[in-house]
């Protein structure tokens, strides 16, 4: 580990994450909390405010436990609120299970109806009908 006088102040999102030991979901999560710098195409955090961010983080967990429940592990970090956590295996997820409905698919043509050569929807039926008797008329011997 790098002395904290020799580590950069300036860190990308990928080394904030591993800075902070989490992972991509709940830096997703906390990132808007702080104040990205901008330096030409690189975005950058500040160690000294995810220092600060990381204290914040934990006096509020400590608080909450002290206020809910006396537990003997204080240590254990909360994610934040706005990140659900997926029953079945403990992982982080965006959503819970039924928060966003099934996409519902239009069909592409009102209803289906056969005509003569191939299917077509029903408004335009009539037309492909009309041009086939044109069709039939051309071609038949005179």
């Amino acid at each position: 580990m790098i002395p904290t006088e020799l580590a950069p102040r300036a860190l990308n999102s990928q080394r904030a994450m591993s800075y902070l030991g989490v992972r991509r979901r709940v830096w997703e999560s906390i990132k808007r909390q702080l104040t990205p710098i901008r330096l030409g195409t690189a975005v950058l955090y500040d160690r000294l405010e995810l220092d600060d961010l990381f204290a914040r983080l934990k006096s509020e967990q400590l608080a909450r436990l002290d206020r809910n429940a006396p537990t003997e592990n204080k240590a254990v970090l909360v994610l934040p609120r706005e990140v659900a956590t997926s029953s079945s295996d403990g992982r982080p997820s965006q959503l819970r299970k039924g928060d966003k409905p099934w996409a519902v698919s239009k069909a592409s043509t009102l209803t289906q109806t056969t005509g003569n050569g191939g299917l077509t929807s029903s408004c335009e039926a009539n037309e492909f009908r009309v041009v086939m008797e044109r069709i039939r008329k051309r071609s038949a011997p005179s």
